[in-house]
């Protein structure tokens, strides 16, 4: 098992936000306090598509299990609205407002896209979409203004100290705080590659 493995976040209280303003509204929609189509959006490796999968498994956790359909999709490789529309009906007997995800949604073809905003402007109250984008252009201002569009930047590398430690442990590793905070800041504002710097110190 890897540290990605290891520290993968299972309900929104095991996720971390740089703003405590986004981390408050993203709990609040994950836990349903909260209706809300979102948008997350932020430059890469800040944890958009691991805080979308969580929030949607949250929404989605009295879904029939013995019906499971993928309510993950991932922009590029949507090439057609009849994947997102299934999902959608499959889940609609199961929970009263299905959500699904959206990878890359700025990388969504255009004829997707045009049946996606077509379909939303009529039953954005019926579903939640997760959207996750480094572009927030590529969202027209009418599918905006139904979602919460939170900023999602990475959060202080002394976030994922405990967990770290947790890890090292398991894998038989005793290395002081400071020297694994220093090997996270240096990993920089990318989780991808914080998580990959623990592997190493792992080895």
């Amino acid at each position: 098992m890897n540290f990605e493995e290891f520290c993968r976040p299972q309900t929104s209280a095991d996720l971390h936000f740089a703003d405590q303003l986004v981390a408050s509204q993203f709990t609040n929609i994950a836990t349903g306090k909260l209706d809300s189509g979102v948008v997350l959006v932020g430059p890469p490796g800040t944890g958009k598509s691991a805080a979308a999968k969580v929030l949607a498994e949250q929404r989605n956790q009295h879904a029939n299990p013995l019906f499971q359909v993928p309510y993950v999709f991932e922009g590029k490789l949507l090439t057609s609205f009849t994947e997102i529309e299934n999902t959608l009906n499959a889940l609609l007997g199961s929970v009263a407002v299905p959500f699904i995800v959206i990878n890359e949604f700025d990388q969504i073809p255009l004829s997707t896209l045009n049946s996606l905003q077509a379909f939303w402007n009529v039953h954005s109250h019926h579903c939640g979409l997760v959207l996750t984008t480094n572009k927030l252009s590529a969202i027209s201002a009418a599918m905006r203004s139904r979602l919460l569009v939170l900023d999602v930047q990475c959060p202080p590398s002394s976030c994922l100290l405990p967990a770290a430690q947790a890890f090292l442990k398991s894998r038989g590793k005793s290395i002081h705080d400071a020297k694994v905070l220093s090997v996270l800041a240096a990993a920089g504002n990318d989780m991808r590659t914080r998580i990959f710097a623990i592997d190493q110190l792992a080895i």
